[in-house]
């Protein structure tokens, strides 16, 4: 960030006391691209709602498709980083006139600061943020531990909104017939390999033993793949090796998740997949590459199991034993 945009973003602004009756349009600022933040972030949406405000969301288009149809949500305003498209966007932001922008990002991002600066909410929050005037709510180090729905948990007490369950929503898209709509009596058993970093992506000669020993264990389990973006061929190798089926490439996460809700059972490694299960309901057996995502980053209101499973981990991931955790959550 260079010093001219530090300088700008550093100015005071006028402190104004917040009110909750007063919180009638808020605003959630999340534009890095990450689906499963703003899927358990779907949690605060609808406490927020609840409580009496209109709630908006600023987001990367990818993201928009998994809050399509969420009955919390007034209006999900797509951002793209071209020019003439993002002063647009903010003359329509601006004219909203926020009562309060969020922002979930711990870190000081300049695109989404200057994006709040822009926008010009009568209050903004966002955690460890004090040492910017432009956010007058501050949620600092110790405000929140344990699971990540305690993080947006502190955000509704600091608003002193009272929080439910902050279970997670998904409203799933209509989709045609697939493949996991075939008639069969043994459990559907869906497998995502693939992260968001090589270090949370398991690895082929894992994913094919693991897929043999749930075959081993429960023969007449039907067995499917998975897909992500750019990871076709792989996908297929991985279908051919194991006998397991792929399923077809979907136009957006949305209508991924539609399918996948059809399955009994989903395996996936630490990314957005654990929290769009979550908000189906579907038991999920999630693998890990660190220990302390195991309850950090846990599915939440579903029946679900964690193991230790890529990257540092890989060496003592035993597939047996996740085969047998994996067919007791069905």
């Amino acid at each position: 960030m260079n010093g001219l945009l530090r300088y700008w973003l550093g100015r005071p602004r006028p402190a104004r006391p917040f009110d909750l009756a007063s919180l009638r349009r808020v605003l959630l600022v999340q534009v890095d691209n990450k689906i499963g933040d703003l899927m358990v972030a779907t949690s605060l949406l609808r406490n927020l709602q609840q409580a009496g405000a209109e709630v908006d969301v600023l987001t990367r288009p990818a993201c928009a498709a998994i809050l399509q149809h969420n009955p919390a949500v007034h209006h999900v305003y797509g951002y793209t980083k071209k020019p003439a498209r993002t002063l647009g966007l903010l003359r329509q932001l601006r004219a909203r006139r926020y009562d309060l922008a969020i922002t979930l990002e711990e870190h000081d991002s300049s695109t989404t600061l200057s994006l709040i600066k822009l926008i010009g909410a009568r209050h903004n929050l966002g955690f460890f943020k004090a040492h910017w005037p432009l956010f007058d709510l501050s949620l600092e180090h110790g405000a929140y531990a344990g699971h990540i729905t305690d993080k947006y948990r502190s955000i509704l007490q600091r608003l002193g909104v009272q929080a439910d369950d902050m279970r997670y929503d998904f409203v799933a898209p209509a989709v045609a017939a697939g493949a996991l709509d075939e008639p069969g009596d043994g459990p559907r058993i869906i497998l995502n390999c693939y992260g968001s970093t090589a270090d949370k992506t398991l690895q082929h000669t894992a994913a094919v033993a693991l897929l043999a020993a749930l075959r081993q264990q429960r023969p007449d389990c039907r067995l499917y793949l998975l897909d992500a973006p750019g990871q076709r061929e792989r996908t297929l190798q991985l279908a051919a090796a194991s006998g397991a089926e792929a399923l077809p490439a979907y136009g957006s996460i949305a209508e991924a998740a539609a399918q996948v809700r059809k399955a009994d059972l989903l395996i996936s490694t630490d990314t957005a997949w654990l929290h769009i299960a979550s908000a189906l309901q579907l038991p999920v057996l999630a693998l890990y590459a660190e220990a302390r995502n195991l309850h950090t980053w846990a599915p939440h209101h579903t029946r679900h199991a964690g193991l230790l499973a890529t990257g540092p981990a890989a060496a003592q991931f035993d597939v047996q034993q996740a085969a047998r955790t994996a067919l007791g959550l069905i």
